[in-house]
């Protein structure tokens, strides 16, 4: 510690004390300003880029949503083109896992990579590599001909099993013979190459170059993530997300009104292609947890009925609002965000454990669905890739990965 010179710890003998409560002040004033602890200064490449985004507001903003937006679920990608989420809840019914016994006796789920992919419509056979992200600058690339050699054994998890949790790699055991650039433990995003060339990795700068050596933004092919919005799926199979915020007044409900606006969930489906009339089965989906399931029957009473909202500030996810009856049918709760929905057209509706979400479901509390309501006709999202060369974000800013306790 430091004192003001002259003052010591104590009164000095020879000032009286009358003087004292002064010096103390003085004594305190000093230290805070003489030795408190200076942080160090920035260095010039961070000073240059605050500087640079102070002056640009577009630069500042931009910075600003790729801190916003990094990964927070497993995307998959297949040349480009976004086909999937890597969730429990989000999985293909046709896939199904191979229980591996532990030397405690214990029997855990895993899921091979190539039943995921082929259950996804993907042909492994042309498949010309596998990038499995980890993490802002890991990405751990298996060619085509190591994934179908090692295809049994390359496999994923999720870190709660049964559970749900995050996307966890599991490579093959003992790995004889298996190559890859570097190991990782959780998968961010994954991208799949079948007709476009993947760009090279550079190990230690941590990212892919185009072949005239420009720097690939973000997923390579991949037009700019919009945020997460709900997904749709068929048969486990993605047919829409909402990514844009803007929808056309024929989706809406007839009871839709300023304050209370609703769209219409057949409708909507209508729009992106998907005759559900004849529909198994709807699940209704929050992250890890089935909230609500409707039967073929029940759909084919009250599909009519079942409606959305889109929050505000809710990046896409949209709230259902389930007819009440359908609490008869099975459903733990009739509102709530969703993550996703599944819909069983041909496919046998899989097992379920149904769970309401943690605190009983997301209170839908601000309607933001008036400010995305437009005249035209085409704003629905197709889902179509532009083609654009990646995500305008670099990839280091974009992926993140997380960490949650391994149970097993």
């Amino acid at each position: 510690m430091c004192f003001p010179k002259g003052t010591g710890t104590a009164p000095d003998s020879t000032m009286s004390y009358a003087r004292w409560p002064l010096v103390a002040l003085v004594a305190a004033a000093t230290f805070a300003t003489s030795c408190k602890k200076k942080d160090p200064p920035l260095p010039p490449s961070v000073t240059a880029a605050s500087a640079s985004a102070s002056a640009d507001p577009f630069l500042a903003e931009a910075q600003k949503a790729a801190k916003r937006q990094r990964f927070q679920e497993a995307i998959v990608y297949v040349d480009g083109e976004e086909l999937a989420v890597m969730r429990l809840t989000e999985l293909p019914p046709a896939l199904k896992p191979v229980m591996l016994k532990l030397p405690d006796g214990r029997e855990v789920p895993r899921y091979r990579y190539d039943e995921y992919l082929e259950a996804l419509g993907v042909d492994m056979a042309k498949v010309k590599a596998l990038h499995i992200y980890g993490g802002r600058t890991r990405v751990s690339i298996i060619s085509g001909d190591m994934a179908r050699r090692f295809r049994e054994t390359l496999r994923f998890d999720f870190l709660r099993g049964e559970n749900g949790g995050k996307t966890r790699m599991r490579y093959p055991d003992g790995r004889d013979g298996f190559r890859t650039n570097t190991t990782i433990d959780l998968v961010v995003a994954l991208a799949v190459y079948v007709k476009k060339d993947p760009p090279e990795f550079d190990q230690a700068e941590g990212e892919f170059h185009w072949p005239d050596g420009g720097v690939v933004e973000g997923i390579p092919y991949a037009p700019q993530e919009e945020g997460h919005g709900t997904r749709f799926y068929v048969d486990g199979k993605l047919v829409s997300a909402m990514h844009r915020k803007t929808l056309p007044d024929k989706l809406l409900m007839e009871d839709s009104a300023p304050g209370h606006v609703r769209f219409s969930l057949t409708k909507y489906l209508d729009s992106v292609g998907v005759d559900a009339k004849q529909a198994k089965a709807v699940d209704f989906v929050w992250n890890d947890d089935v909230f609500a399931r409707m039967s073929g029957p029940s759909w084919g009473r009250e599909r009519e009925s079942v409606a959305f909202s889109i929050p505000a500030h809710s990046h896409g996810k949209v709230a259902i609002h389930l007819p009440e009856d359908t609490k008869d049918a099975g459903a733990l709760i009739t509102e709530s965000k969703i993550s996703a929905v599944q819909l069983y057209v041909r496919a046998t509706p899989p097992d379920r454990k149904f769970r309401a979400p943690e605190g009983g479901g997301n209170e839908v509390t601000s309607n933001g669905s008036g400010n995305i309501r437009q005249q035209s006709d085409n704003s629905v999202n197709s889902g179509e890739n532009q083609g654009n060369k990646g995500n305008r974000r670099p990839a280091r800013d974009v992926l993140s990965g997380g960490r949650e306790d391994d149970q097993e």
